[in-house]
């Protein structure tokens, strides 16, 4: 297949689909990098599963900032709403930033011709294949903090599945995004 093309996918609903890629990012925020993770969102004390936690992520009114942190067996995240004129503007500034620093570049960069490529994000044993519209939706809703991101060329197996570019997430408290040359 042509790089400029990527393959016809379907995917599932946004809003499920960012609450999965929060997931994934809250695991890289931790720095906990298990097969099976359970979650604890606050203010609830009981552990779930990924599919309950992603469906409770659903329901969040957003945007939302989300905070995790490593616990026994898995993850604790604190999602709140961003409220407050300077914090929804501060908000909306950083979203700016990850379109043009992310979102922008792997368009011009990996996919020219390609109206909503897909890139596969991953960190660990935590990934999965998205459309760049969803990623676009996922940095409007959820701001995860103390994850780091770094655009990378697509491995052969992900490219196979339609992936013009890899997002791999790790842990870093500054948190920032890194096209490389």
């Amino acid at each position: 297949m042509p790089a400029n093309q990527s393959m016809p996918q379907q995917f599932e609903p946004i809003d499920l689909a960012t609450a999965r890629i929060t997931l994934i990012a809250a695991r890289a925020a931790a720095g906990v990098d298990e097969g099976l993770v359970a979650y604890t969102l606050l203010p609830n004390s009981a552990p779930i599963d990924s599919a309950a936690a992603a469906q409770s992520l659903v329901r969040l009114s957003k945007p939302v900032a989300c905070f995790a942190q490593a616990a026994s067996g898995g993850v604790v995240l604190d999602c709140r709403p961003i409220e407050g004129a300077t914090d929804l503007k501060r908000h909306h500034r950083d979203v700016a930033l990850m379109k043009t620093a992310f979102l922008d570049s792997v368009r011009t960069r990996f996919a020219p011709n390609v109206e909503d490529p897909i890139v596969w994000i991953y960190y660990g044993t935590g990934s999965g294949l998205y459309p760049i519209s969803t990623v676009g939706a996922w940095v409007e809703d959820y701001d995860v903090q103390d994850v780091g991101m770094v655009i990378e060329p697509p491995q052969e197996t992900w490219e196979q599945q339609g992936a013009v570019a890899a997002l791999r997430l790790f842990r870093d408290p500054g948190g920032w995004v890194e096209t490389p040359p």
